[in-house]
């Protein structure tokens, strides 16, 4: 080894770490940044399944009321409420197709 000279690791394989350009090495190991894909599928699948459940509940009530009302406002009532539910679940699919973060191992 030449004086002066610090052997580095294949940086390749270690891309994740932070290296200070002194003649210090400082490591620093990733923060996890999510979860893995499939327990983001799990969790995201039961919350999916809870959020319509409830949702079918409380626009079914809602429609047994409408249903009743002027025809104008079950044309406006039930479309909307047919759709609506797809909103607060385009985040939650976003977020369960997310991709991972990169392996801390190395290529083989």
């Amino acid at each position: 080894m030449e004086r002066g000279r610090i052997e580095l690791p294949d940086l390749n394989s270690y891309s994740h770490y932070s290296i200070c350009l002194s003649r210090e090495i400082v490591v620093q190991k990733p923060h996890l940044k999510g979860r893995s894909f499939a327990v983001r599928k799990v969790i995201g699948s039961a919350v999916l399944l809870t959020w319509v459940i409830a949702y079918i509940g409380v626009a079914g009530v809602v429609g047994d009321r409408v249903a009743s009302e002027h025809w104008l406002i079950q044309l406006v009532f039930f479309p909307v409420a047919g759709l609506a539910w797809i909103l607060p679940v385009r985040p939650l699919l976003r977020w369960m197709h997310a991709e991972d973060a990169p392996a801390d191992r190395p290529d083989v």
